[in-house]
């Protein structure tokens, strides 16, 4: 699911357009109701969550695509060039 612009994180996720994968740390935590909560402590507010670890961390895994896909998306919002004016007050 990796796009171009993209780096594919936390290792096969996908080609993307870059060379070698992303490594980033993870925290695996029991959920107090059961399963387990992970998040990318370098990805802010990048949490997910699964019955099992496996799960957890699977799961963690389209979340970091997703979370970097909106990062890049953001970044050409603010790359379009601006129009700016001269006002008298």
């Amino acid at each position: 699911m990796a796009r171009c612009g993209t780096p594919s994180a936390l290792g096969s996720l996908g080609t993307g357009c870059y060379d070698s994968p992303m490594q980033l740390r993870l925290h695996v935590e029991p959920d107090e109701t059961g399963g387990y909560v992970v998040h990318v402590p370098a990805l802010r507010g990048c949490w997910s969550q699964g019955e099992t670890r496996d799960e957890a961390v699977a799961n963690i895994r389209e979340a970091v695509e997703l979370w970097l896909e909106s990062q890049h998306e953001m970044a050409a919002a603010f790359t379009q060039p601006a129009q700016i004016e001269m006002v008298t007050l």
